[in-house]
């Protein structure tokens, strides 16, 4: 029986044939529990990876929404209105960071505007509807 010292230069394929012919020595079986944690760190980076594109691919959706509601309102729209729109699907902090992102890329202006008996709140516009200030109120 040929003992395979996995110090030594051993491939995958002669540590696979020793498996196959029954020479199973704890050298192979900490060869295969490695194997088996780098597997599970590439399913799990996958995972991840899909978890990630599909977070993207609904706050692209809800982006256009966003700007769909807006548009059509034709006025600015505030983080109430929009969590209505959306039939309270999401939450007010989601909502936020997608109307902050646009608002980085340029797509919304936003203004924040004192209402009576109310407070501060902060409504989002488009663009092109934002005096030479970049304001709308």
């Amino acid at each position: 029986m040929i003992d395979l010292n996995l110090n030594s230069k051993k491939t995958k394929r002669e540590i696979y044939q020793a498996v196959v012919d029954g020479r199973i020595t704890p050298d192979i079986q900490q060869f295969f529990r490695i194997e088996l944690l780098k597997m599970d760190k590439r399913n799990e980076d996958v995972k991840k990876s899909r978890n990630q594109s599909k977070e993207k691919n609904e706050s692209e959706k809800i982006s256009e929404k966003i700007v769909e509601l807006i548009s059509e309102k034709n006025e600015p729209v505030g983080l109430d209105e929009m969590v209505e729109f959306f039939d309270f699907e999401y939450s007010r902090q989601k909502i936020i960071g997608i109307c902050t992102t646009l608002v980085k890329k340029g797509e919304l202006f936003s203004q924040k505007k004192k209402i009576p008996k109310v407070g501060e709140r902060t409504f989002y516009f488009l663009p092109k509807w934002a005096g030479e200030d970049g304001k709308y109120f």
